[in-house]
């Protein structure tokens, strides 16, 4: 009996096996069955996510979660520290989100985030 993709909402049949890096720093592998198209298109770089609902299923592309491309947060300094988040998928910006945080928040994410200093 033939498997399934793994792919949220692919109806084809599974004929590959791959080992995905699902950890931040990708030490965690978890091996996923797809289809041939979908296998190609992991190869070839096209940002997954796992599906958010329980399921184990795979989102892909457009329906990936997205990654934060880029952050800023103005001065710790301010009176009202804010945080924004640039999010999107393969480099490029969808989303912006500002987030006011509390000035405690703040100084903690400027100096874990601050170079190195020698």
């Amino acid at each position: 009996m033939p498997m399934p993709c793994e792919v949220m909402n692919c109806p084809d049949d599974a004929d590959t096996t791959i080992n995905l890096g699902v950890s931040d720093d990708e030490q965690d592998i978890l091996p996923m069955t797809l289809c041939h198209k979908h296998a190609i298109a992991i190869r070839d770089g096209e940002l997954y996510s796992l599906a958010s609902d329980g399921s184990g299923g795979l989102q892909l592309g457009a329906d990936a979660v997205p990654e934060v491309v880029s952050w800023v947060m103005n001065p710790t300094g301010a009176k009202h520290p804010a945080l924004t988040l640039h999010l999107g998928r393969s480099g490029q910006v969808e989303q912006t989100i500002h987030l006011q945080i509390d000035p405690i928040a703040a100084r903690a994410i400027a100096a874990a985030t601050a170079p190195p200093t020698s």
